[in-house]
């Protein structure tokens, strides 16, 4: 595999763990490339004759990823003193989070599509870490670096530039459970 593809792969599972930690299920779409990478489903627990099963409900969430490193981004606090993650985005990218935001040319509001961005270390040894040191009482494995989510605003004019976009995204926006959750109670109302 490439750096890249195993830069890809890290942000799937990424995603992947803290969406299951949460109680929801990440799936990959199949088909042809639109600009979403993984969906997250919700899932109920519903009691159908005395027995409890586990159902998707059908609310689902997109999400794009990107995976990069610590010295591709730019670390800084804006004038308010919120400190941000600013990164260069490929248009098309960006353009695909715009278009669903704004629902372009269908007529009606779209369920928006999220960024996720993982920001690994340099270092490719702090990326996945095992300690098997003490593998009966302190097992361990670590995935190196930090998720952060972005999602442009809605008043955002469609940008000139067709190479980048700079997005910058307060470092607050960080993927976690408590994320995930606050999505679906979100999108109920």
């Amino acid at each position: 595999m490439t750096t890249q593809q195993i830069k890809e792969q890290l942000a799937i599972h990424y995603a992947g763990a803290i969406a299951s930690k949460a109680g929801y299920k990440l799936s990959l779409p199949t088909g042809f490339a639109t600009g979403v990478d993984v969906t997250v489903n919700q899932i109920e627990n519903i009691k159908i004759y005395g027995k409890t099963r586990q159902v998707d409900i059908g609310a689902a969430i997109d999400f794009q990823l990107k995976t990069t490193t610590e010295t591709s981004v730019i670390r800084r606090t804006d004038k308010q003193g919120k400190q941000l993650v600013v990164f260069d985005l490929e248009a098309k990218n960006y353009l695909d989070l715009l278009v669903r935001l704004k629902g372009l040319q269908t007529g009606r509001r779209l369920n928006p599509l999220y960024l996720l961005l993982l920001v690994l270390p340099e270092d490719e040894s702090k990326w996945l870490e095992i300690n098997a040191d003490s593998p009966i009482f302190n097992p361990a494995m670590h995935l190196g670096g930090l998720m952060y989510w972005f999602l442009p605003d809605e008043t955002t004019a469609f940008p000139k530039n067709r190479k980048s976009i700079r997005v910058s995204i307060p470092a607050e926006n960080v993927v976690n459970p408590e994320f995930f959750h606050s999505l679906f109670q979100n999108s109920r109302t």
